[in-house]
């Protein structure tokens, strides 16, 4: 007879809760999960949904289609195209409005508990600038600012959230 196996990390479990990584174990469902809808763009296989999802509005239909020229190195006018049929497809449109993207966990524990914390202005950097430079030296309290970074509130360590 086979073990059972965590579906969060793998690991083998003999309890009702995983040893490695907390996650409960239940029982295993009678079918498997839907398949990731997959389509290829000039040779490059992908998920469109959370990609669409990303790019809201008019700018965001730009920046889609920059974004997947890049990405997959197809002409403009084919990621033009591909982005065209897809928001001309409502059941796929529905799909992208319906997506709600996975939490950010935290690379070291895998824990969603997570503090996102945004650096402002400081005013001590911004006063010895101008002590130093003068008025212009103000602006020295802005360098930073708006950096973001992310402390896991399960481990306490910190990281760069990832690039969505």
């Amino acid at each position: 007879m086979m073990g059972k196996f965590c579906t969060n990390c793998g690991t083998e479990v003999t309890g009702k809760f995983c040893a490695n990584c907390g996650h409960p174990v239940g029982e295993v469902p009678d079918k498997a999960p839907a398949p990731v809808p997959q389509e290829m763009l000039n040779g490059v296989t992908f998920d469109p949904v959370p990609i669409f999802a990303a790019h809201k509005g008019r700018s965001g239909q730009i920046d889609l289609i920059k974004d997947l020229a890049h990405a997959t190195g197809a002409s403009i006018s084919a990621a033009k195209a591909f982005a065209d049929a897809h928001y001309a497809d409502s059941a796929f449109m529905q799909e992208v409005e319906a997506y709600v993207p996975p939490p950010m966990k935290c690379p070291f524990c895998n824990s969603t508990n997570i503090q996102v914390q945004q650096s402002g202005y400081k005013f001590g950097r911004g006063l010895v600038g101008t002590v130093l430079f003068g008025v212009l030296g103000a602006f020295a309290g802005g360098i930073g600012a708006k950096s973001v970074t992310c402390l896991c509130a399960n481990c306490g360590k910190s990281f760069s959230p990832p690039k969505r």
